[in-house]
């Protein structure tokens, strides 16, 4: 199983940056990005984008949780409006 990486605030040009460096680096990993913002995640480089909920929210840990548990599992949930889906696919 190919090692995978979850880059968080992906689509964000830090963030991109990381992202082009660690493919630089290692080929062989699968980055996932992650974002609350679905707009911005549509400008992540990652290899699977996913809608992540805002950090702001009472129940952020069980839902990060929840969701890192859906990614073991390649789960597939609804897909976004703005065309992300929620399970990574664009």
């Amino acid at each position: 199983m190919a090692t995978r990486l979850l880059v968080t605030s992906a689509g964000t040009g830090s963030s991109n940056n990381l992202i082009s460096s660690l493919r630089a680096g290692q080929s062989s990993l699968t980055i996932l990005g992650g974002h609350d913002d679905p707009f911005v995640l549509q400008g992540s480089d990652a290899d699977r984008r996913y809608l992540l909920p805002s950090a702001v929210s009472a129940s952020v840990t069980g839902m990060t949780r929840s969701t890192a548990s859906r990614l073991a599992m390649r789960a597939s949930a609804r897909a976004h409006p703005a065309g992300v889906d929620a399970d990574g696919s664009r």
